[in-house]
């Protein structure tokens, strides 16, 4: 029996019976025995019988618990490893070093260096050329295809790993379901004020909690630096699609959701990754990703929308602006009234009062970057006119600053990272405004406002 976890939003009330939380927020009642499942699943007891099973896959699915992926002992499956590489790539050797301890390593050239190619070849790997065209998707298929493990790692060539990397993410995969578990890819130390920056801003770390990820869930989406893959799952679905070559990735997580396969983000693994090695590389690299948004939302209309909100937090924020702090307050204790209307018991009103109030914070955070960073053009002539309006853009990028830190940093960098922060949301609002210009829509900044009282919006990049 495999150890699952609390999501660290859900809190249980009334003898344990009653959970709230999770992502969608929801309210759930167990019976007395299925407490005591949930009890021994959280201890890692061993439990017999289907219906145990089917609870756990139940809240596991309603994102209220997670399996912890525990090291394999013994008996561990082979696992190919795939690198798709272009130009040079000065750590490359002790990549495949690290890679070949749990099985074969094939570099996929896609445009390497004499070198490069040289250098792969004598650490060990398997060097094929990329049988697509030019991209990093073309460039992994040719890997995973060529690969004769059911298990495969795909890993960018500017990761560091360490032997055993994806040991506790092989347990995740003996659930049938799981076609990705992917692990924390946090930005490698370095000295300048940009490595600085992605050590505590890296769109590529998603920080410290376990998650099922895909559309409208709290993470959108797992990056493809470093992934552990079942190979059959992504035959399936056609593997990367190589006339996707910006936001493949993510592409390629919401067709495997799409098909019914789940995605684990697994924060008890973890890599590193080169971070962007000058200012003018992180911003090409914002600036991709915000076409990448608009590349996504032809692909998957609607779900490429920065904000997802319902009408009830749509109506504090409404409140708010013609009224100030009273008119919110006013509006939110209208929210949780509303919500509460019905219920009875006091442990469920309370329960319930707190999720309202928690998905109206999260709302408000998702907010305050979709104002700040993917509705600049539209935001910076009233910041620019109103005082009041420069109020407003202060304190949401105020709260976006401090809520979007994956560490705290040291304080001496903030004046710097202030100065990056700007740079980093204006290049992605240039990238997708650019993008939407060129695809004359505007499908990828819309904010999607649904009549449910809680719905959570999902994290991207």
């Amino acid at each position: 029996m495999r150890r699952y976890e609390l999501d660290a939003t859900v809190r249980r009330s009334d003898d344990g019976r009653l959970l709230s939380g999770g992502t969608p927020a929801r309210l759930v009642r167990l019976t007395e025995s299925g407490s005591a499942v949930l009890d021994a699943a959280l201890a890692g007891d061993q439990l017999a019988g289907g219906a145990p099973r089917r609870l756990l896959q139940r809240l596991d699915d309603q994102g209220l618990v997670h399996p912890r992926g525990a090291p394999v002992a013994g008996g561990r499956p082979a696992v190919t490893a795939v690198v798709p590489v272009r130009g040079a790539s000065p750590g490359l050797p002790e990549l495949v070093d690290a890679l070949l301890a749990r099985g074969d390593v094939i570099v996929v050239d896609d445009g390497m260096t004499v070198d490069a190619v040289r250098s792969a070849r004598a650490a060990g790997a398997t060097v094929l050329p990329n049988a697509g065209p030019p991209g990093p998707s073309a460039a992994r298929n040719t890997g995973i295809e060529a690969a004769d493990t059911e298990l495969v790692a795909l890993v960018d060539a500017d990761v560091v790993v360490q032997p055993g990397w994806h040991d506790r993410l092989l347990a995740l995969l003996d659930d049938p379901s799981v076609a990705l578990a992917a692990p924390v890819v946090a930005s490698m130390p370095g000295r300048s004020a940009v490595a600085r920056y992605e050590e505590v801003y890296s769109p590529l770390e998603l920080g410290a909690r376990p998650a099922v990820a895909g559309p409208g869930r709290r993470l959108g989406y797992v990056p493809s630096a470093a992934l552990l893959a079942r190979r059959s799952a992504l035959l399936s679905v056609g593997g990367f699609d190589p006339a996707t070559l910006i936001g493949e990735d993510i592409d390629l997580v919401w067709r495997l959701v799409a098909r019914g396969w789940k995605v684990r983000y697994a924060p008890e693994a973890r890599v590193l990754h080169r971070p962007r090695a000058s200012l003018g590389a992180l911003v090409r690299q914002r600036f991709t990703y915000g076409r990448s948004a608009v590349v996504l939302e032809s692909r998957h209309p609607g779900a490429a929308s920065p904000l997802r909100v319902g009408a009830p937090t749509a109506g504090i924020w409404i409140a708010a602006h013609v009224a100030g702090p009273l008119g919110a307050l006013v509006a939110l204790i209208a929210s949780i009234a509303a919500a509460v209307a019905g219920r009875t018991d006091p442990a469920s009103r309370r329960a319930l009062a707190r999720l309202v109030v928690l998905d109206h914070v999260r709302a408000t955070r998702h907010l305050a970057r979709v104002v700040t960073r993917d509705w600049l053009p539209l935001t910076l002539v009233p910041f620019a006119l109103s005082r009041r309006w420069r109020r407003w853009g202060a304190a949401a990028f105020a709260l976006d600053f401090v809520a979007s830190r994956n560490h705290t940093g040291r304080l001496r960098d903030v004046p710097s990272q202030l100065a990056l922060r700007v740079v980093d949301h204006l290049s992605y609002a240039a990238g997708l405004w650019r993008g939407m210009a060129g695809a004359r829509s505007i499908g990828a900044a819309v904010v999607r406002v649904s009549a449910a009282q809680r719905r959570a919006p999902a994290r991207a990049p």
